[in-house]
């Protein structure tokens, strides 16, 4: 068993992004954070590294009231420097065999995978958990997500990986589709849409961890 992971609530994964974010980054993400957000993501391509360190260390701080994990998007300077409990990248960021190599046990590691293959290496370079997608149409707000593959492709990753792995879908995901990334047997759904930019941050989450847990199947853990 991995014990960075253990204890973590994967079902609602958040991602912030401060591009999509209505309001006051911070106030949104203490909001998710005191609405039961298991692991919140910092996601900021358009700052300068000095500005997302300090929302990153922010981030950190507020989470010290919360069972939140705060996780950094591709910067792995930021995430050590900010004292994050994890990094995520990529494929065009650093690979998670280089990220592993650096941070050793210190932190969270998660990688992303669009197929079956990728996932499997990413698990066998020391990945901690896997962002799998895109499930559904998500290129509004990543511009290099790929085309939606549907909940299938969860069920193929497990298939593939078994049952250790968290692995989190992503792309496009609502209150409407969780439960199905839940029934495929995805561990959580990682949201930018339907939280950044919610007009009750606390009802929008529930609605969500709601939905996904409806379709989880019983018994499933991380």
């Amino acid at each position: 068993m991995n014990a960075r992971v253990d204890g973590i609530d994967w079902r609602v994964y958040a991602i912030v992004d401060p591009a999509f974010v209505t309001g006051d980054v911070l106030e949104r993400a203490r909001a998710l954070m005191a609405a039961g957000v298991g692991v919140l993501q910092l996601r900021d391509k358009r700052g300068q590294a000095r500005q997302t360190w300090e929302l990153g260390r922010a981030l950190v701080e507020a989470a010290e009231a919360f069972a939140t994990k705060i996780v950094i998007n591709d910067r792995l300077d930021v995430a050590l420097a900010c004292g994050a409990h994890g990094v995520h990248v990529g494929p065009h960021d650093l690979s998670v065999a280089a990220v592993r190599q650096v941070v050793g046990e210190r932190l969270l590691v998660g990688g992303s995978a669009g197929d079956p293959q990728r996932a499997a290496r990413l698990v066998a370079q020391g990945a901690d958990y896997l962002g799998v997608g895109a499930l559904f149409e998500a290129r509004a707000v990543k511009s290099d997500a790929s085309a939606p593959q549907g909940p299938a492709l969860i069920a193929a990753v497990r298939a593939e990986i078994g049952d250790e792995v968290p692995v989190v879908g992503i792309g496009g995901i609502s209150a409407a589709n969780a439960g199905a990334v839940a029934a495929a047997g995805a561990s959580g759904v990682a949201v930018i849409r339907a939280l950044c930019g919610a007009e009750d941050t606390g009802a929008a989450t529930r609605e969500l961890r709601e939905a996904f847990d409806s379709g989880r199947s019983p018994g499933r853990a991380g």
